[in-house]
């Protein structure tokens, strides 16, 4: 596969989970019991990678890009400099990325501090990155769950 398809599909990957989170932080009324349109998601709060709290409520209205990746990731460390591209191309129209990885399959750096660093030195990441987050079982983050039983990705 070239570098050009997988940049494309990371962008259609990436286009539908952004569009799938937008509609968690929008305010769009609810259109349907059964719809994630428009369903408020479960108010949650996170830490970033500067141990500072992130809540959901603070990105109400604006376009929510998750980068879900890891550093061992090859497809995700080549989309990192086009998302930090794109982050700053359109962060004064209220779009925002947000990076988020995880330990739980014990291939990560251990320490948010290190992961940090990994990204603005490889990539000179700007964009927000959370902490180290669980994704799996019952410890997995509030989001992790919301996602898991409200977003079908085709």
């Amino acid at each position: 596969m070239s570098v050009l398809s997988r940049v494309l599909r990371t962008a259609a990957m990436a286009a539908l989970v952004s569009f799938s989170v937008a509609v968690v932080a929008s305010d769009a009324a609810y259109a349907d019991e059964n719809e994630t349109v428009g369903k408020a998601a479960t108010p949650f709060d996170l830490r970033d990678i500067n141990s500072q709290k992130v809540q959901l409520e603070s990105l109400r209205g604006k376009v929510i890009l998750l980068s879900f990746w890891a550093t061992w990731c090859a497809p995700c460390k080549e989309e990192m400099p086009h998302l930090n591209e794109l982050y700053l191309k359109h962060k004064d129209d209220g779009f925002v990325v947000l990076g988020v990885t995880t330990n739980d399959y014990n291939q990560e750096l251990s320490k948010d501090s290190d992961v940090k660093e990994f990204c603005e030195i490889r990539f000179g990441v700007e964009f927000p990155m959370s902490s180290i987050q669980p994704i799996r079982g019952e410890n997995a983050h509030p989001v992790y769950k919301w996602i898991k039983s409200n977003v079908s990705v085709i």
